[in-house]
Formats: C-alpha cells, sequence, structure tokens
C-alpha cells in the first residue's frame, strides 16, 4: 500500500503553553496525551485561573473564541476547538518520538484523524508552546489513514536515504558496539563496521494507536536509526537485531502495514 502524501495544511495554529492549556481545560478535553504535556500555570488556583482567563481572552481578540455568558471567560471555537477535540479523542494517531545530535533533545509531533479532520502537533522543544497543522482528510481504511498520518508526522524530519544494502539480521551486540567482527561474514562485519564508526544521527520511534469496536489498538512502534551511511529500521529480537533498510515513503508502508 502507498502512503498518499499529506497537502500543505489548510490552517496553521501557534499557541503559547498558556493559551494550549487554558483552552484545553475550557473545553473538558480530559487528561492531555503525554506527548502534548507542557508546564501548567499559576502555583495556586485561583492564580491558575487567572491566567486561563486571560489566556482566553488572548485567543478571543485572534477570532479562536467566542464571547461567553456574562462573567465567564471567552469559549474556544471554530478551527482550535475542532482541532483540539481530534487530539483528545482520536479515530487513529500516530505519534513520533526523536532524538537527534550530540545532546540527544527530543522533539516530538503527534498526527491524529477524526472524522475529515487531520491535526498535526508539534510542541516547542521547551514545552511552552505548540504549532496545530489542519488539514481536510476523507474517510478510508485504517492502513491508509496510518500511512496518511505517519507521512505527516516524518515531514518534519529530513528525509534520508535507506542505509545502502540488503536487510540483514545480525548479533544484536555487534551492531551496538560491544562485540567483536571477526567470526562474522566478511560482508557483514564490512557493513557493521561502517555503521560503528559514526554515531547515528538520530534515532526515531514511530508508532500507531486505533480506535475501533474492540477498543484501542497499538501499533508498533517502529525503531528508526539515522546513520550518516543512510536510515534503517532496527527490530531487536532476543539477542539478534534485524535491520532493515528505509526512508520516508518506506516507513509510512511500513506501519500502515501492520495496522492493516
Amino acid at each position: 500500500m502507498t502512503a498518499s502524501v499529506p497537502e500543505a495544511p489548510a490552517r496553521r495554529l501557534r499557541l503559547d503553553g498558556d493559551a494550549f492549556l487554558a483552552a484545553w481545560r475550557h473545553l473538558r478535553l480530559g487528561d492531555r496525551l503525554p506527548l502534548l504535556e507542557m508546564p501548567d500555570h499559576g502555583a495556586t488556583l485561583s492564580a491558575r485561573d487567572a491566567a486561563d482567563r486571560a489566556a482566553l481572552a488572548a485567543l478571543h481578540t485572534r477570532g479562536l473564541a467566542r464571547t461567553g455568558p456574562p462573567g465567564t471567560p471567552p469559549v474556544p471555537v471554530g478551527d482550535l476547538a475542532d482541532a483540539l477535540a481530534v487530539l483528545a479523542r482520536p479515530e487513529v494517531e500516530v505519534d513520533l518520538r526523536c532524538w537527534e545530535g550530540p545532546s540527544a533533545v527530543a522533539r516530538h509531533r503527534h498526527a491524529a484523524v477524526s472524522g475529515q479532520l487531520a491535526v498535526v502537533a508539534e510542541p516547542d522543544p521547551d514545552r511552552r508552546g505548540v504549532v496545530l497543522d489542519l488539514a481536510s482528510r476523507g474517510a478510508g481504511p485504517v492502513a491508509a489513514l496510518v500511512g496518511f498520518l505517519a507521512t505527516a508526522a516524518l515531514a518534519g524530519l529530513p528525509d534520508e536515504p535507506p542505509l545502502p544494502g540488503i536487510p540483514m539480521t545480525v548479533p544484536a551486540a555487534a551492531l551496538f558496539g560491544d562485540r567483536p567482527l571477526h567470526d562474522l561474514p566478511p560482508a557483514i562485519a564490512h557493513r557493521l563496521a561502517a555503521l560503528r564508526a559514526e554515531p547515528p544521527r538520530r534515532q526515531v520511534q514511530l508508532g500507531a494507536a486505533v480506535q475501533d469496536a474492540t477498543g484501542r489498538r497499538r501499533v508498533g512502534p517502529l525503531t528508526v536509526v539515522d546513520a550518516a551511511a543512510g536510515r534503517m529500521v532496527v527490530e531487536v529480537t532476543g539477542p539478534r537485531a534485524r535491520v532493515v533498510p528505509t526512508d520516508r515513503a518506506g516507513l509510512a508502508r511500513e506501519l500502515a502495514r501492520r495496522a492493516g
């Protein structure tokens, strides 16, 4: 199955942390996803409520909230309310965690769809705000939706080329640098030596969840390593590791296949 490529978002909303928290709370959407957690404002309940009111008033000036009943703060409406509702109660969702560079700073992207609306959320690295990208998406099979959302989530990463060569199964200790290579077949030892010569550029986990009649079903996650030589999926089972060269489109297809 080929995952369709998401079009440019129909609308992008940039929210600071106060606005995101206030809108979520005012719409009574319940617990936030771990990927969307951010520091709450206000040391006391009264301070938090005051910060909520100020944030909702600011959303009103942007046309993202309407005037509430007398004595109450503005109510989030329109694209903002719709986007947060999709994130809170998705039919299908894909989450991406990425650790990049020597400091291994984590980045997150979360893509979700419900009805005909798809939303991609990317919190700031310091968790002080979030960007929401909204796009229309027609109904389709679960696998197609997973592929669509995976492509959207992966769009925030460089499209690295696949690792050269064919898939291989090797001792996990050899792949991760703890084991000598001299007793392995020369071709495999050469490939592993090249992989171990430089640290990975980034490591990624890509997973999905599907809500159906039986409840919430997890798919994956896929563990992805971007080495200097290219991108690969790594699956460790006991003492063995399976290395499969792939690219962005291949990752979306594989996650969709597992969801189907």
